[in-house]
């Protein structure tokens, strides 16, 4: 028997014995219906009570997720989800049939507005922004800083800290954006369902490229800057010639939203990772499907390219997976993490993957396939990058006591390198310079840009309020 149905005390959802009514319910906090509109559901400070629409009688109350803040059916009414309170960023799902608790996710970032089921049941969560990728870019002789802001894209000469121009047009909070790396020009997408292209020096907006029909996720640059290839939460990626702005190819198959693309430069493949629980690899000439990695038993969140080694790394709950990028076929599983893999990134030589959760990094030697290390970070973490000659990892979160922290570390050693203090806000994006010598990182009110051999800081970046345009 549930026990949500056998307490005796207040938050049961029938009347103890010789009770006569009930006063109160709890501190209601948003209501949902079913698909169907059978079912109401009432996020309270108790739990989640369920009513028959039709009768408006009690069916259950569940206990388990006390001072639920918010609740979302799927779209076939089988899948309830539930947000916690909003310190502890927790999230339930449940089976509406047989009221019993499916599963318990937990969300690092505290910016979390709401949930929303994708049209599949194969749920994703409105984070301001779903999860972005690339909120700032160098360019590619480094003399260039492209950060995200609220009312457009910023642009800042790295060494002289003047701004150079400002990028309006979009008319949604942009997503991702990404240098082309032999050109002065940028690319962006985000929630106006839109890709950009721009030159940086002018200002001037190059292209316009529509079709998506919902948030573009991220956008990279493939085949030697000619392609342009945009991932969107409408479940497909598609393809733009750089030069023309026309649109090359759609890549449909997946059935949810696509959360990051990775070209595999060898092979000229584009990578796919999906909510759906699958990777997909596309031939970006003729747009065709090549293979289906397919074991994730949860969301797959990022991927990540291995050159040297002709592997691809594909991250998601509580768990890394690594694939021969020419057969498709898995070749080891990283598993440790206590909370979903939200980053990714290959090191020295490409032998060494280093992979991000909430609460910890984990490195790991791809040729074996054993654990290294673990990085213990002070409280959460959001972030990692390595440097481009992967030999240091910056990695980025929050200590128990809410203060913001950003570390460097040596890869070989594991030895903490340099600690640089002074972001007031969570660090959502971290860039390495093409030569190494700076980091910039991204909060949602500045950029602070620092020097990685001394420490030191170089510049503060503040006029663009609200940089990453993400609350």
């Amino acid at each position: 028997m549930n026990k949500n149905h056998q307490s005796q005390d207040y938050t049961q959802w029938n009347l103890p014995e010789d009770a006569k009514a009930r006063l109160g319910k709890g501190k209601i906090q948003e209501i949902a219906y079913s698909p169907d509109g059978n079912l109401l559901a009432v996020a309270s400070s108790i739990g989640i009570w369920l009513y028959d629409t039709d009768t408006d009688e009690e069916i259950s109350l569940l206990t388990e997720h006390e001072h639920t803040t918010s609740v979302s059916f799927s779209s076939d009414g089988r899948i309830l989800a539930s947000r916690g309170p909003y310190y502890d960023n927790t999230f339930r799902l449940w089976d509406v049939k047989t009221r019993e608790h499916i599963k318990t996710l937990t969300i690092p970032q505290d910016d979390v507005k709401n949930l929303a089921f994708s049209s599949k049941t194969n749920f994703h969560f409105r984070i301001g922004v779903p999860l972005p990728k690339s909120l700032l870019s160098f360019s590619g002789n480094s003399s260039f800083l492209a950060i995200c802001a609220l009312g457009g894209i910023w642009v800042w000469n790295i060494k002289t800290g003047k701004h150079i121009n400002t990028l309006i047009g979009h008319t949604d909070s942009i997503h991702s954006i990404s240098f082309s790396q032999d050109s002065p020009v940028l690319a962006s997408g985000g929630e106006d369902n839109t890709l950009r292209l721009w030159n940086i020096k002018t200002g001037e907006c190059l292209k316009i490229l529509a079709g998506h029909r919902d948030w573009v996720s991220s956008v990279s640059f493939c085949d030697n800057n000619r392609i342009l290839a945009s991932a969107s939460y409408d479940n497909t990626v598609r393809l733009w010639d750089v030069k023309t702005g026309e649109h090359i190819n759609t890549l449909t198959g997946h059935t949810a939203p696509v959360t990051d693309t990775s070209f595999i430069e060898n092979n000229h493949c584009l990578a796919s990772a999906s909510y759906d629980g699958t990777v997909r690899l596309w031939d970006v000439k003729t747009g065709k499907h090549i293979n289906t990695l397919t074991g994730h038993t949860g969301l797959v969140l990022s991927v990540s390219y291995n050159r040297n080694r002709e592997t691809l790394a594909s991250a998601s709950v509580e768990e890394v997976r690594l694939w021969d990028v020419k057969t498709g076929k898995h070749i080891n599983t990283f598993a440790g993490h206590r909370n979903d893999v939200r980053s990714l990134s290959f090191s020295a030589g490409d032998y060494i993957l280093a992979s991000a959760s909430a609460e910890e990094v984990q490195v790991w030697d791809v040729k074996t396939g054993k654990h290294i290390k673990t990085l213990s970070c002070p409280g959460s973490c959001l972030n990692i990058s390595f440097s481009n000659n992967r030999s240091i990892l910056a990695i980025t979160g929050n200590d128990k006591s809410g203060e913001i922290w950003l570390g460097l570390w040596d890869v070989k050693t594991g030895e903490y390198i340099n600690t640089f203090a002074g972001h007031r806000n969570s660090i959502e994006s971290l860039s390495f310079s093409a030569d190494d010598h700076i980091l910039a990182s991204a909060s949602a009110e500045e950029v602070q840009v620092w020097d990685v051999k001394t420490g030191k800081h170089i510049n503060t970046f503040t006029e663009p309020r609200d940089c990453l345009g993400i609350f």
